[in-house]
């Protein structure tokens, strides 16, 4: 049974030819490995996602597009620097993760590093203040925004 099987793909690769089989390495390569850049963030659209607006007394179905979004997590802090755990999604898919070591004055994503404490840091935004803390154990309260 062997014989047959090896006998068989070595007559497939005959009839391709070496530069069809490189084709077909290389493709089914990168389908297996996971091999895909996301570029263009700003023009790739939900393909499941619809808005509805009211225009002139009809509704009129547009897709909405993906907003990218920044979560940071504090994991440590040490000689006002802190370790942070930075995730960068895409609509609702994890895009980027990694940790950093952050101090005063840096950004992360829209936000500012303004102060860095003993159990706190804290990041200044367009609109709000947020405040990550670090080993509290007050049910229910973990960030204050």
């Amino acid at each position: 049974m062997k014989k047959i099987v090896l006998i068989v793909t070595f007559g497939l690769f005959a009839i391709l030819g070496a530069s069809d089989i490189d084709k077909y390495l290389s493709y089914s390569n990168q389908l297996l490995n996971y091999q895909f850049e996301l570029k263009d963030f700003n023009k790739i659209t939900a393909p499941f996602e619809l808005e509805v607006k009211v225009v002139n007394g009809k509704k009129v179905k547009t897709v909405k597009t993906l907003i990218k979004t920044i979560k940071v997590d504090l994991l440590s802090i040490f000689d006002n620097r802190a370790y942070v755990l930075i995730k960068e999604y895409l609509g609702d898919q994890l895009v980027k993760k990694y940790r950093k070591w952050i101090k005063v004055s840096e950004k992360i994503g829209s936000c500012k590093v303004s102060k860095v404490t003993f159990d706190k840091l804290i990041l200044k935004c367009k609109d709000r203040v947020l405040t990550k803390t670090l080993y509290k154990k007050i049910p229910n309260i973990k960030e204050k925004q």
